[in-house]
């Protein structure tokens, strides 16, 4: 009985090159994870921007609502007695305040107008407007935002 060895040639080169393939796919799979760790991450935080945006809008339409029922009380107070001078706060709450600037008259009789800004402050988000009304039957003529008070 005769045994037949096969000689089995294992060389320095093919050893090299198995190790590469497991390399490759190794960085592969972490490169293929960060980008999707960043593609989640960016997707997360797009989410939450686009959040804060429309609640700033809202607030932003809060205080565009109070600075006009803010106009309307100037409106009635004028209307009480043409004498008054504004220079008033309103607080609705701990963050819903309006603040009516000194009432000016100008103009000729019978077109004379009043003209007043106001100013509504929620969350740190304001509305600034300068209102002119008439002084006969209080119509609002212009009512514009402006960038500050």
């Amino acid at each position: 009985m005769a045994l037949f060895l096969r000689h089995v040639d294992i060389s320095v080169t093919d050893m090299t090159r198995s190790q590469p393939r497991g390399f490759i796919a190794l960085m592969s799979a972490i490169i293929i994870s960060a980008v999707l760790l960043i593609l989640a991450t960016g997707g997360s935080l797009g989410g939450f921007y686009t959040r804060m945006n429309s609640l700033n809008a809202e607030y932003k339409e809060k205080t565009y609502s109070l600075a006009q029922a803010c106009v309307a009380h100037t409106l009635l107070a004028l209307s009480q007695d043409s004498s008054y001078a504004g220079n008033a706060t309103t607080t609705l709450s701990a963050t819903e305040i309006c603040y009516t600037g000194a009432v000016t008259t100008s103009g000729t009789s019978p077109n004379n107008v009043y003209t007043f800004r106001t100013r509504s402050y929620l969350m740190n988000t304001y509305t600034n407007l300068v209102v002119v009304a008439k002084v006969q039957d209080l119509s609002v003529q212009t009512q514009t935002e402006i960038p500050s008070f």
